[in-house]
């Protein structure tokens, strides 16, 4: 009778930790499902619900980031897209940080060029962190910043204008200039190569030695009379 009465009394201990590990594994689930994980290690740079308040399943919580290597997307003009190659070096600046130039590398050039502006996307990478060795200070790029990317191709003398003369008709990439000649305006079409500062390179549709039209150029059109000043 007493060993009848422990085995029972064992049974009844082996259910109930059976129940008890049941209701375990629940909770462990219940809290998987409460616990929410980023993919991976960053900074939380939006957040977009309150503590207690319902949330929606198809809208976001959090905004999360990782700023260790920050992405900038720029482009290439034609004539240079064969020259740009993965691994590339750049320097990227800044308006926030006058005088700093932060290291980078290419690291996507896509295949083919936009077809409406007729430049070649490129994605370059970048710690975007830079030491100062005057004071000490470090410099650090932010997420949504707009920068400049200087890739090195070589060195050319080239024909060149002030970008603040450039025109573009409407919804194209077309750009172009109006010349002095014989005293009135003529439009010229030009292919733009690269860009330094405020000149812009001129592939092809003006000669050197012409007067390109610098202030009012967008009140012309072919023909109007014109004074130059000197």
């Amino acid at each position: 009778a007493n060993v009848a009465a422990t085995e029972a009394t064992i049974a009844q201990a082996q259910a109930a930790l059976q129940q008890a590990q049941a209701a375990l594994e629940r909770l462990d689930v219940r809290i998987a499902d409460y616990t929410i994980r980023a993919p991976f290690a960053g900074v939380i740079t939006a957040r977009y619900v309150d503590q207690g308040a319902m949330d929606n399943p198809t809208l976001p919580i959090v905004q999360i980031m990782d700023v260790s290597s920050l992405k900038v997307n720029c482009a290439v003009a034609q004539v240079n897209a064969s020259k740009v190659r993965f691994g590339q070096k750049v320097q990227v600046t800044t308006d926030a940080y006058p005088g700093v130039e932060f290291p980078g590398k290419v690291h996507i050039v896509n295949p083919a060029l936009d077809a409406k502006t007729r430049t070649l996307p490129v994605e370059v990478r970048s710690s975007g962190k830079k030491s100062s060795r005057k004071n000490g200070r470090s410099a650090s790029l932010k997420p949504g910043m707009f920068v400049k990317v200087s890739i090195d191709i070589g060195s050319k003398t080239t024909l060149a204008v002030p970008r603040d003369c450039l025109l573009r008709l409407p919804g194209t990439g077309v750009y172009y200039v109006f010349i002095v000649k014989d005293g009135k305006a003529q439009k010229r079409t030009v292919r733009l190569g690269i860009s330094q500062g405020n000149l812009v390179e001129i592939a092809s549709g003006l000669k050197e030695g012409q007067h390109v039209v610098i202030k009012g150029q967008g009140n012309l059109k072919t023909g109007t009379a014109v004074v130059e000043s000197r």
